[in-house]
C-alpha cells in the first residue's frame, strides 16, 4: 500500500503551513489548531508505518516528535493559551440556575383579605373563600 505523491505534497504543505502558524504572535486559537494538526499528522504516519511494515525504523523518531507536539502544547505558559487563569481573568463559572418564577394564581391557603371586613368575618376568624 503506497501512499500517493500528491498526498505526500499536501501532507508536507500543511507541516510547513503549521510551522508558520506556530511562529505568529498573538494567535491562540490558530496555535491550537497548529499543534493539533501536527499531532494528528505524527500518529497518523505511526499508524500508517505500522500497519503497512513499511520503514519502521522511522516509527520512534515519530513518536518523540508527537510527544514532543503534545509537551510543547501542555507545558505552553498562560499567557499563550486560549483561557487564561489569571486574576485579571478569572475562571468561568456554570451560572446559577434560576429559580421558577412565582405562581400567578392564588396558592390555597395564602388568600389576603381585600379589606378589614373581610378579614373579621365569623367573629374575627378568617373566612376561607
Amino acid at each position: 500500500m503506497a501512499i500517493r505523491p500528491t498526498f505526500l505534497v499536501l501532507l508536507g504543505t500543511w507541516k510547513v503551513l503549521g510551522a508558520f502558524a506556530r511562529l505568529i504572535p498573538r494567535r491562540p486559537l490558530l496555535k491550537e489548531w497548529a499543534h493539533a494538526g501536527a499531532f494528528f499528522i505524527y500518529t497518523g504516519a505511526i499508524a500508517s508505518h505500522l500497519t503497512t511494515g513499511y520503514a519502521l525504523g522511522e516509527v520512534g523518531l515519530l513518536a518523540v516528535l508527537a510527544v514532543l507536539t503534545a509537551l510543547s502544547w501542555a507545558l505552553r505558559p498562560p499567557s499563550r493559551r486560549m483561557w487564561r487563569q489569571t486574576p485579571t481573568a478569572p475562571l468561568a463559572t456554570k451560572p446559577a440556575p434560576r429559580r421558577a418564577p412565582a405562581p400567578s394564581v392564588p396558592v390555597i391557603g395564602t388568600h389576603r383579605p381585600a379589606n378589614a371586613a373581610e378579614a373579621t368575618v365569623g367573629g374575627g376568624q378568617r373566612s376561607i373563600h
